[in-house]
């Protein structure tokens, strides 16, 4: 049914959009779009806290700005708003939401509202919120190498074992549970040993490009973490592919293959604020992830406005479309734009997520 209910606002989408704003032209950057919008998909970075402090994150992250997240009811409220607007599928992510206060809370008013729900996390608490965690749709964790290579890249050592064991523990527990690497030079030629590690655990897989870093924190002065060679993306790739439980669409896997860092990416059809958006840990909502790091585009504040208002007249965001490759985006859009292979990838997931579904349910009487 949730499947149903997302294609049939997707076609509404759609059916009332301005074609020629679609496309990703700068010249649109900060206009009003004039077709007609529908929130399907919201992020939200619910904290700016974090207990780990990785090598290449890329996110707004500072424990000393905790007093500064969007209070519980803020989110609660704005939840029940996205659900009479038509949406369907909202994310949570961070900083680490599994640390957020009001996660319960937040959790439950998302799946009262019969949302598709995913949570990205580092793994370290997974244990600790299996109740919480049992009314998510998917739960993405973070794996971005083998054991020594995974705690380098996350600066905590132990960081891999808890997520193997949260893996685990969200299988047995009818979680369907997703593993997520971010491929950089540092961990490029360890993605083979890794693949094999995720087929014995029988675990769906997506890759993704690591991205230059917008906001760079203390420790992360002095990084040389950097994209991988093409010739070493090209190997990622034919690893990634060989893998039957990679859920990468080949459009998005050709398509950072053969991205040449020197040439501006072609335009491009894509939804950012128009059928999704993000909202950041201070209650601010913006198009897309590159635009809330953008010092030059203001979010709409939805501590001041409701989403509704924030929603329909914030302006697009278009500035740095010609070098955008997030996967976030790129797939969502791939989505978004009834792609053959993104639909076939999505349904298999779906299939496969109901199977365990099924036998979570079943567990339960």
């Amino acid at each position: 049914m949730k499947l149903v209910n997302f294609t049939k606002s997707l076609s509404q989408l759609w059916l009332g959009a301005n074609l020629s704003q679609l496309k990703t032209k700068k010249e649109d950057h900060n206009k009003q779009y004039t077709g007609k919008k529908i929130p399907i998909g919201v992020t939200f970075a619910l904290t700016f806290v974090c207990n780990f402090e990785c090598s290449h994150c890329g996110a707004d992250i500072d424990n000393k700005r905790a007093n500064e997240d969007a209070s519980t009811k803020i989110i609660l409220d704005t939840l029940d708003e996205i659900k009479k607007l038509g949406g369907k599928r909202v994310s949570f992510t961070g900083g680490e939401p599994l640390v957020r206060k009001g996660i319960k809370e937040i959790l439950e008013k998302a799946s009262d509202n019969k949302f598709y729900i995913s949570v990205v996390s580092n793994g370290w608490h997974v244990e600790r919120h299996l109740k919480q965690l049992n009314k998510v749709d998917l739960l993405i964790l973070s794996l971005d190498g083998t054991e020594e290579i995974h705690d380098f890249i996350r600066r905590k050592k132990g960081s891999y074992k808890k997520v193997i064991d949260s893996i685990k523990t969200a299988k047995k527990n009818g979680i369907p549970v997703l593993v997520n690497t971010t491929v950089m030079n540092t961990n490029a030629d360890n993605l083979k040993e890794l693949s094999k590690v995720l087929k014995d655990l029988e675990v769906f897989w997506t890759i993704d490009l690591f991205n230059d870093l917008d906001i760079v924190k203390d420790w992360q002065h002095g990084s040389n973490i950097s994209r991988p060679t093409n010739k070493l993306l090209e190997e990622v790739v034919k690893i990634g592919k060989e893998n039957p439980y990679l859920s990468n669409s080949f459009n998005y896997l050709n398509s950072v293959k053969e991205r040449d860092l020197e040439k501006e990416v072609e335009s491009s059809i894509c939804f950012a604020g128009i059928g999704y958006c993000v909202i950041s840990a201070d209650g601010k909502m913006y198009p897309c992830f590159p635009a809330q790091n953008d010092s030059e585009f203001e979010g709409m504040d939805l501590k001041k406005m409701s989403f509704k208002k924030a929603f329909d007249e914030m302006p697009l965001y278009r500035k740095n479309c010609d070098t955008c490759d997030m996967i976030c985006h790129k797939e969502m859009n791939s989505l978004y734009s009834f792609k053959p292979d993104a639909i076939f990838k999505g349904l298999k997931y779906l299939y496969k997520s109901k199977v365990a579904n099924f036998f979570r349910l079943n567990k339960r009487v």
